[in-house]
């Protein structure tokens, strides 16, 4: 007869056991580097093909530019972030307080 404290045991081991095999898996296909390097050279490889922006294209990534120029300028880093994959500030403005991150390419 098997106890429900048994069958719980026995499906911990398999859930190990299938956690590791997963692990086992992805540590033998993983390939986000090689996934990334090829993005980026099917980017630079097309670049020139790309048609040109718009008005409205332009004036958003200037924006955005200044936006993170801001930022960067009169924010302040959240402590504890620094080497993270995001850069985390903190930004007060006429009284009321943000937080942006930002990620860098």
């Amino acid at each position: 007869m098997v106890t429900k404290a048994m069958r719980g045991n026995l499906l911990g081991n398999a859930g190990d056991a299938f956690g590791l095999i997963g692990a086992a898996l992805y540590d033998r296909f993983e390939q986000e580097d090689e996934i990334d390097r090829r993005v980026r050279k099917a980017f630079v490889d097309n670049i020139d093909k790309a048609p040109e922006q718009s008005h409205a294209e332009r004036a958003i990534v200037e924006k955005i530019l200044a936006t993170a120029s801001d930022i960067e300028s009169k924010g302040r880093r959240v402590p504890g972030t620094v080497g993270e994959s995001v850069d985390k500030f903190s930004k007060w403005n006429q009284g009321e307080s943000s937080a942006w991150g930002m990620t860098k390419a």
